[in-house]
């Protein structure tokens, strides 16, 4: 004999609990679409974003032991959301591979640290000393605090290595590099939501490319474009023989098929030295979508990948070192 479904609490506790059954239902079926479809159309690009493989773990690992008796035939939909959630997270998501070895390699090494700032809204202060003991020879700085300078203050000459000076601002981005020369070259053609600029480091060797990117946060801005249009501008450099590095707050999840342009060309430098960080960027102080990326063409080796935490923003702060081939 079947068991009667357990009566539903009145009451704003009944109420809320019903609309936690609706939305965490809504999630797990939401998840299981997109993990096939992906962000390929506009409608379920906002779902694929949203519908992180963390967010849906966490959810479905309280929606299936409070044992609604009014969605039991649900739960399967459930619980096979959080079985490939938690495939995704292990087996895909996190990188488990650590940087590639140097020993053997000729290169310069450079130290490039891109963080989201928000707008130094939360504590400016500290922004300049988690810079500071980072280290970076370049810094790029998503959302930076305006003005600029103000962050490092009377310090911001040990900003790096080498001392330190503001590169350029545009776009809402800040650059800033230690004694690394640059040459502005032309960037990306426009396309809609992104912001982007590009410069030449001279050294080391003949050179290195740079291309900062922020693509905007709106999940209706579609990712195809601004993505496209930077993976035809690093296409159309490649035939100048010097390495490329893109780097900045891409708003786009790792597995996105927007990005599989960009791939072709350049492998995320997470992937290549994850080394079994969490990979996931924002929002802190629990991270549930990796939307931060550098990414590195032929010639640039990763040697170290960090992800590191800090309450002076709402983003985690890549910290990658790399080796630029001399000798290919």
């Amino acid at each position: 004999m079947t068991e009667p479904a357990p009566a539903p609490a009145r009451g704003w506790r009944g109420a809320l609990l019903a609309a936690f059954e609706r939305l965490g239902l809504a999630l797990a079926m939401a998840f299981l679409v997109v993990s096939v479809s992906k962000d390929r159309a506009l409608p379920l690009a906002v779902v694929y974003y949203g519908a992180s493989p963390p967010l849906v773990l966490l959810v479905g690992l309280v929606w299936i032991p409070l044992g609604f008796g009014r969605w039991r035939r649900a739960r399967w939909a459930v619980l096979a959301a959080v079985v490939v959630a938690s495939i995704r997270i292990v087996a895909v998501d996190v990188v488990w591979r650590g940087p590639s070895p140097d020993d053997d390699a000729a290169g310069a090494r450079l130290r490039l640290v891109h963080w989201n700032a928000y707008r130094g809204k939360l504590q400016p202060e500290l922004l300049a000393e988690t810079l500071l003991a980072d280290e970076p020879d370049v810094v790029l700085l998503s959302e930076p605090p305006d003005p600029v300078p103000l962050l490092w203050g009377d310090d911001m000459r040990a900003v790096g290595k080498g001392g330190a000076r503001r590169i350029h601002e545009q776009g809402q981005m800040a650059l800033l590099g230690a004694t690394r020369d640059f040459v502005w070259v032309q960037p990306p053609e426009p396309a809609p939501g992104l912001r982007v600029f590009a410069v030449r480091l001279r050294e080391p060797g003949d050179g290195v490319y740079l291309v900062a990117v922020d693509i905007k946060s709106n999940p209706l801005v579609h990712r195809g474009p601004p993505l496209s249009s930077v993976a035809r501008w690093v296409e159309e450099r490649r035939g100048d023989g010097l390495p490329i590095i893109v780097v900045g707050d891409l708003n786009t999840p790792r597995g996105s098929v927007h990005l599989r342009p960009l791939r072709r060309h350049l492998d995320l430098a997470y992937e290549r030295a994850g080394g079994g960080d969490w990979p996931y960027t924002w929002p802190l102080p629990a991270p549930l979508i990796q939307v931060d990326h550098v990414l590195v063409s032929a010639g640039v080796r990763v040697v170290g990948h960090d992800l590191r935490s800090s309450r002076a923003s709402d983003h985690r702060r890549q910290i990658v070192d790399l080796l630029i081939e001399t000798e290919r």
